[in-house]
């Protein structure tokens, strides 16, 4: 039996991913393409996030340092605990951007 080693995700989510990232750095070519809405948004879920949240999604969405299962490594949580953070901020950020998430699947 093989497993599935990826879900399809729906069309919003990688572009949310690199909305995070471009907002999240001022350095990021993508930042001035950013409206001051969507930045706004990414403040709103950041200020939310508390500590271990806020460092995973630092880790693998902002600097792209870590994969989900080194950042969980960094935290010490399990690998199903920062897939399911690093979810949540996604569609969070989702939610604030305005998109209709649907979340076909959670």
């Amino acid at each position: 039996m093989v497993a599935d080693m990826s879900k399809p995700r729906d069309i919003w989510w990688g572009y949310v991913k690199s909305a995070i990232a471009a907002c999240a750095n001022p350095r990021n070519p993508k930042h001035k393409a950013m409206s001051e809405a969507t930045c706004d948004a990414w403040a709103r879920v950041e200020a939310a996030l508390d500590e271990p949240r806020r460092r995973l999604a630092d880790m693998v969405l902002v600097k792209r340092t870590h994969t989900i299962v080194g950042a969980a490594l960094q935290l010490h949580i399990s690998e199903p605990t920062a897939r399911r953070w690093h979810r949540e901020v996604i569609i969070s950020m989702a939610r604030e951007m305005k998109i209709d998430t649907q979340e076909p699947f959670i």
